[in-house]
């Protein structure tokens, strides 16, 4: 049985063993030596059910290294049929896409490399690629070729459409959260956008870090961080960016440096503002003289 009729069928039998195979522990697929095969390195857990064993289910380990050989997929695709793969078909492309629809004027290889961190070679393979399909066009100038989006490509909507989701989903918790302040009374010193997501290292995984700065009473500065936290939920939902939010009140914060410096460097070096100063002119502020009321003299 081949490894594809095995995972298609989610069971096989071994010695009168039924084996279970969950295709989510294939640890590492590695290309062989002739193209149209490729190895798939297993290590695998799977479920037996022994009959000599009154039918009772096991947990059995296979050998730590198992290599199967199957036939490849078909590395050539219909330009008519499945266009996309073409299009979309490699990051670099889809990267040097998403730059070319943001420009207004068009956009140059070296622009590209710039912006995706693609070599220039690089870019200029990614949107030649994508000129051949139409979806950009290629204009030759003095000072090189330019590429614009085409807009009268079929997918040209589509794609745009993409495109500007994948923007409302970065922009949609912080637009939230500035809604969320217009309609706060008290709001809070300083809120700020900090961690993998603010500086672009994010993964599926990751929270929307955010930052609240409230007064000395800290009942006051965690209320203030719950109706926050509160607002934003429906839209962490839908956009699979859960809001994560740490608040501080003042004397919390002017301490920070002190108890938690690496937590103090994140946020002096990433924090995006949402409201307020920045951290570092929030807590000079903060080591100014408090005026009768208990706040700092300079109210951000």
């Amino acid at each position: 049985m081949s490894i594809l009729e095995l995972f298609g069928n989610k069971s096989t039998e071994v010695s009168g063993s039924r084996i279970l195979f969950d295709p989510a522990l294939v640890s590492r697929i590695a290309f062989g030596r002739r193209r149209s095969e490729f190895a798939i390195t297993l290590t695998l857990f799977a479920d037996i059910s022994d009959s000599s064993r009154n039918d009772s289910v096991i947990r059995h380990r296979f050998p730590p290294s198992t290599s199967l050989f199957v036939s490849s997929p078909n590395a050539a695709s219909s330009a008519l049929r499945m266009p996309l793969d073409s299009i979309l078909g490699s990051m670099g492309r889809l990267r040097s896409l998403r730059i070319v629809r943001s420009s207004l004027h068009g956009v140059r290889a070296v622009d590209v490399a710039h912006e995706t961190g693609l070599t220039i070679a690089g870019a200029q393979r990614a949107l030649l690629s994508l000129a051949q399909t139409g979806i950009i066009t290629q204009i030759v100038r003095r000072r090189g070729a330019v590429y614009l989006w085409n807009e009268e490509h079929l997918f040209s909507v589509t794609l745009a459409t993409l495109f500007n989701a994948e923007r409302q989903r970065r922009t949609a918790v912080q637009d939230a959260a500035v809604s969320w302040l217009e309609a706060t009374n008290p709001r809070p010193f300083a809120l700020w956008w900090f961690g993998n997501s603010a500086r672009g290292t994010d993964n599926f995984d990751s929270d929307m870090d955010l930052a609240i700065v409230g007064a000395d009473n800290r009942t006051v500065t965690q209320t203030i961080a719950n109706t926050l936290q509160t607002a934003l939920a429906p839209i962490g939902i839908r956009m699979a960016l859960p809001p994560s939010i740490v608040s501080y009140t003042t004397a919390d914060f002017r301490a920070l440096p002190e108890k938690d410096p690496i937590l103090w460097a994140n946020l002096a070096r990433d924090a995006i503002v949402l409201h307020g100063p920045t951290p570092e002119r929030l807590r000079k502020q903060l080591t100014r003289p408090l005026s009768p009321n208990g706040s700092p003299d300079a109210h951000p």
